[in-house]
């Protein structure tokens, strides 16, 4: 007697999830905002003990305070440097993960934030400027729907602020309205 059982395929390997390194440059990019963010209130406040060395009219204080000063100013410029670095390293890899596409999206929120602010200032421009970031808006909303990712998680936070977003406005309008029915 043969046997005609068919000889079984040799076991595969588990696919190997491949690393999404734009997701990788998330935690990059949350470390220096949370940087930023430090030094900027650094500032601040020497800028007020400045303002107050000043009323006082104390020299020593004044000519402190003031190094301080630009000592927390140069740190934010450094590290705003390396956060547009990140950024636009960003640009140069294809994303893998919905964490990655979010945050490719916020960082594109930012570049035309940018390129609106070198525009001759014109409706048009505008208007078109306001329309991309809806759009930017929408297909981050439909990623976060579909993948349960967060784009706050994704740098949202800094770059796309929810308090912007024209969808939640309307939705929060239309709740409104579905409250009287």
């Amino acid at each position: 007697m043969t046997n005609s059982k068919k000889p079984s395929k040799p076991p595969q390997a588990p696919a190997i999830a491949q690393a999404c390194h734009v997701a990788a440059l998330v935690d990059e990019a949350r470390r220096l905002i949370a940087a930023y963010s430090a030094a900027d209130k650094k500032s601040l406040e020497a800028n007020k003990a400045f303002n107050a060395a000043e009323m006082s009219n104390d020299k020593e204080s004044i000519e402190k305070t003031r190094r301080d000063e630009q000592l927390y100013d140069r740190m934010q410029d450094q590290t705003r440097a390396f956060l547009d670095a990140v950024e636009m390293r960003s640009s140069f890899v294809l994303t893998k993960s919905a964490r990655g596409a979010l945050f490719q999206l916020c960082v594109l929120a930012e570049f035309i934030d940018e390129l609106s602010g070198h525009i001759v200032p014109n409706e048009e421009a505008k208007e078109v400027a306001v329309a991309m970031k809806r759009l930017i808006y929408s297909v981050a909303g439909f990623i976060e729907h579909t993948t349960g990712e967060s784009c706050e998680e994704a740098c949202g936070d800094f770059y796309m602020s929810q308090r912007l977003n024209p969808f939640s406005t309307v939705d929060a309008a239309l709740s409104l309205i579905e409250g009287e029915s």
